[in-house]
């Protein structure tokens, strides 16, 4: 038995377990690392999302409640657009702004022209409600939606994002 313990080296048996362990320990470790990247690139276009959505939609919100309740007209850019997706007023400033969804962009238009908002816009819905408080009388509503997307990592995952806004006009 002398002989066995002076022979250096590994059996092939060894060998093969041992890269069967390394292999699985490298399959898991590749498929962490891809579903790691999965999650990072979700969570990073859900908030680029958000944050153009929440953007656009604070200026929307400060503009429209600066109307002129009489002036506002809802309708579309075109008519490729979306139905409801071009809301148009004077500001009690007089000034005439517009915002509109053209294609997969949403745009503010002043006196200075065009000014893209957002870009990954599936649709922006704006409608126009009346409703009466007891002790205010006739109050103006518009509803504001927007619904954005955007496509992530090779899947083609889509991320959505939904806002909806009641906004009170002040100025009827």
């Amino acid at each position: 038995m002398y002989f066995l313990r002076d022979k250096k080296g590994i059996t092939l048996v060894e060998l093969m377990i041992t890269i069967t362990i390394v292999g699985i320990i490298g399959l898991g470790v590749g498929t962490l690392f891809t579903k790691g990247m999965q999650l990072w690139q979700m969570n990073k276009a859900k908030a680029e999302i958000e944050r153009d959505v929440r953007t656009a939609l604070d200026l929307i919100i400060q503009n429209i409640r600066q109307a002129e309740d009489s002036t506002i007209v809802i309708d579309r850019y075109d008519a490729n657009q979306p139905p409801y997706s071009r809301i148009t007023f004077t500001s009690v400033k007089g000034g005439t702004i517009s915002y509109y969804q053209k294609g997969t962009e949403l745009f503010q238009n002043t006196a200075a022209g065009d000014y893209r908002l957002m870009e990954n816009l599936r649709n922006v819905t704006f409608t126009y409600e009346d409703t009466e408080l007891p002790d205010e009388g006739e109050v103006s509503v518009i509803n504001c939606s927007v619904c954005a997307e955007t496509h992530v990592w090779a899947a083609r995952t889509k991320v959505f994002q939904l806002n909806a806004e009641k906004i009170r006009v002040m100025n009827n």
